[in-house]
């Protein structure tokens, strides 16, 4: 009986050891080195662009800046990774990835490529997309995919309706 009392707890330190919690019980563990975006989920390692920018640069340290949210400059706040092509811009609660982005993606990488792959994939656009980009409506808000002289230049996930996006031009 105390074997299995003391066992128990030791199996919980060493399945937890490392981790950190967020605010809804989700687990992300901290690093810069394997990075994913996930277009489906609309989340960048497990982060999400209208977490606390604390938890986004705990989790992620390599954050070359940051800006207080309900700022004058840089979109209204966010934490940067300029080195690394990504960016949360999580005043107006997005991440961006651009030319530079050295992770991985849902669908491949998105980046390079044309409108017609892009429709391949997702379909036809909402009706609220600009001539310049594309945008999809998503189950944690939208998916905008701007095109530059017929290539992707850079994809974003919105936390808010495709209606509502608002970008950083």
């Amino acid at each position: 009986m105390i074997r299995s009392v003391l066992f128990f707890p030791l199996l919980v330190m060493i399945s937890c050891g490392g981790q950190r919690i967020t605010e809804d019980d989700r687990i992300v563990e901290p690093r810069c080195d394997s990075i994913f975006l996930d277009t489906e989920q609309g989340t960048l390692n497990g982060l999400t662009p209208d977490m606390p920018q604390e938890i986004i640069k705990e989790q992620l340290p390599c954050f070359t800046g940051d800006t207080p949210d309900s700022s004058d400059f840089n979109c209204g706040g966010g934490v940067f990774f300029r080195d690394r092509g990504f960016f949360f811009y999580t005043f107006l609660k997005f991440i961006e990835i651009r030319k530079g982005f050295g992770g991985r993606s849902t669908h491949d990488l998105l980046l390079g490529k044309t409108p017609g792959d892009v429709r391949e994939l997702y379909g036809r656009p909402s009706e609220f997309s600009p001539p310049d980009f594309y945008l999809y409506p998503m189950g944690y808000g939208c998916l905008r995919i701007n095109f530059l002289s017929n290539t992707v230049t850079k994809v974003a996930v919105h936390y808010v309706p495709c209606e509502e996006v608002e970008t950083c031009e």
